[in-house]
């Protein structure tokens, strides 16, 4: 499968069937998430690529494209190699005026929050196949504030949930596959 097929596996099989974010699968059914994989090894192109984005999220209709996966499959293989480039970004988008009209999501294969174990299967809901930054409208974050008020509640239900799974069966939905 190709690096782009392995991120869209993950996507319906672990994010939406198990409804880790419940506003992906709107989107996706819809046809507006746009999938991106950058091969490179440069940080540059990367960071172009990036800013290609962030720019079509502003200028392309929402009702196109509503939402973008940017996946680096050959930079970052260590967490915090990849960390210290997601909160750069966060300086990008001052840069590129793009603050407050986008937030960018890190997800990597390794990824821990900073305050768990990093066996805590509760760290699956931010591994993903390959490294990548999810690119998310504020517009879209909004919107589904208001039409899910537990929203604050999401991140704890999911860490609940994915502590009642095993290891190899969260292995196997972060890189596509059914256990």
């Amino acid at each position: 499968m190709s690096e782009n097929q392995v991120v869209q596996s993950w996507l319906v099989k672990f994010v939406i069937e198990h409804n880790i974010c419940p506003f992906a699968k709107r989107p996706f059914t819809q046809d507006r998430i746009r999938i991106r994989v950058v091969e490179t090894n440069d940080e540059e192109v990367l960071t172009k690529a990036l800013l290609e984005e962030l720019s079509d999220l502003v200028t392309v209709e929402r009702a196109r494209l509503e939402t973008t996966l940017l996946v680096f499959p050959n930079l970052f293989p260590e967490f915090d190699d990849f960390w210290a480039y997601w909160e750069w970004t966060q300086e990008l988008l001052v840069a590129s005026k793009t603050e407050g009209l986008i937030q960018l999501v890190g997800f990597h294969p390794d990824f821990y929050f900073g305050e768990s174990d990093q066996d805590d299967l509760a760290n699956y809901t931010n591994r993903s196949p390959y490294p990548l930054i999810h690119l998310l409208r504020e517009e879209s974050v909004e919107d589904a504030i208001s039409q899910f008020s537990e929203i604050d509640q999401i991140p704890e239900r999911n860490a609940t949930y994915l502590r009642t799974l095993s290891k190899k069966v969260l292995e196997n939905l972060r890189i596509g596959h059914h256990d």
